[in-house]
This record gives structure tokens, sequence and C-alpha cells, in this order.
């Protein structure tokens, strides 16, 4: 099926054009000249036949290759599956309950664990638009949990880029140094550095 779609491609679009480089026989050519004629003509229509062929053969062992590699990344190895189980296994969602603060709960086994209060930024950052002071927070308010990087920013007041890559959920640790990373992924909307809109969606960009 492939070979004769092949030859219909030939003969269709690529036998006319090679007609044009080969010398049609004059009208009153002899039955041989037209018989060399054509048999030119077949030959260059093998040839190309040919090449496509050889094409046609090298993109179906790309496409075996792209369709293998595709094959790799849907499959799960056993600890990538259990890494995979246990991250959806953690909250995502917190219900604020009864002597509750940020830092307290922040420790909670179900958030980020003992020893991580000094997370409650994160959980407040997430959540400001229920905190308005991170300070008081009631019981029944729900809370996300963020468990990955930012992927995008929304900007408050008061912010910058120096100070957003410095957070925790966004560049971590020294991530502050990275704020020219936002500037370039975002230059379509921050025409100043040092000024930048509350309400702005900045994309954080990833390796």
């Amino acid at each position: 099926m492939k070979k004769l779609l092949l030859v219909l491609v030939v003969v269709a679009f690529i036998v006319p054009v090679m007609a044009q480089d080969i010398p049609v026989p004059p009208e009153k050519a002899s039955a041989e000249e037209w018989i060399q004629y054509y048999q030119q003509r077949e030959a260059l229509a093998n040839q190309k036949l040919s090449e496509l062929e050889q094409d046609n053969q090298e993109l179906e062992a790309q496409l075996a290759a792209l369709q293998q590699q595709l094959n790799s990344v849907e499959t799960w190895t056993e600890e990538e599956a259990a890494l995979l189980d246990e991250f959806n296994a953690k909250v995502k969602e917190y219900t604020v309950k009864r002597g509750d603060w940020l830092s307290k709960l922040a420790e909670y086994p179900e958030i980020y664990g003992k020893g991580n209060y000094w997370k409650w930024p994160v959980i407040y950052r997430a959540n400001r638009d229920q905190i308005k002071n991170p300070d008081l927070i009631y019981p029944g308010q729900v809370f996300e949990i963020p468990r990955v990087l930012a992927s995008e920013w929304t900007v408050h007041q008061g912010e910058t880029l120096r100070k957003i890559a410095g957070y925790y959920e966004v560049y971590y640790k020294e991530g502050y140094k990275r704020w020219k990373e936002i500037y370039e992924a975002n230059r379509d909307k921050i025409s100043n550095s040092n000024v930048i809109d509350a309400g702005d969606v900045l994309t954080i960009p990833r390796p």
C-alpha cells in the first residue's frame, strides 16, 4: 500500500517535473526515439521512487524511536510510582481547627512535618485572599497547602521581583539572585524591572 502511494506521488508530481529536463522528441521523431524518451522518463521515475522509499524507511525508523521514547515516558518505574502515590496521599487542603496558628499547622505531620514551622509563609502566601493578618486565622477556614514550586505568580501589593524570587516556593534559598530570570520571562508585562503592578500574573521560568 505504501509503495503504491509512493508510485502515485511519483506519477502525479515528480514525473511531470522530471520530464521537463528530458528533451521531447520532435513531432516527426521515429518510434525508436519515442521509446528511448519514455525509457529515460521511466528510469528517472524509478530512481526517484527508490530515493523516496529510502526516505520513507528513515522516517519510519525515526517514528519507531519516538514511539519507544513515548512508551518509556508513559511507563512508571516502581520507585516513580511509589513517589507519585506518596505525593497523591499528601493533603492539598487543610481546614483550620480551634487553637491552630500558621507556624503550628505547618509542623503537622500531614502538612510539612516536625521542624518545618518556618514554612508557614508558604501557606500564608497561598491563601492571602483569606488571611488578612498572618497572626489571625479562624476555625473553618480551608487553606490550600502548596506541594510544588510555583509556575506562575500573582503579584501582591509591595512585592518586587527580587522579593518574589526569594520565596521558598519560587526559587527558595538564595533565589532572590534569580529575579532577572523572572524579568526576562515577562518582558511583555514588565517595562521597568523596578516596578511591577499588583494583580499581574508572572510566569516563573523553570530549567
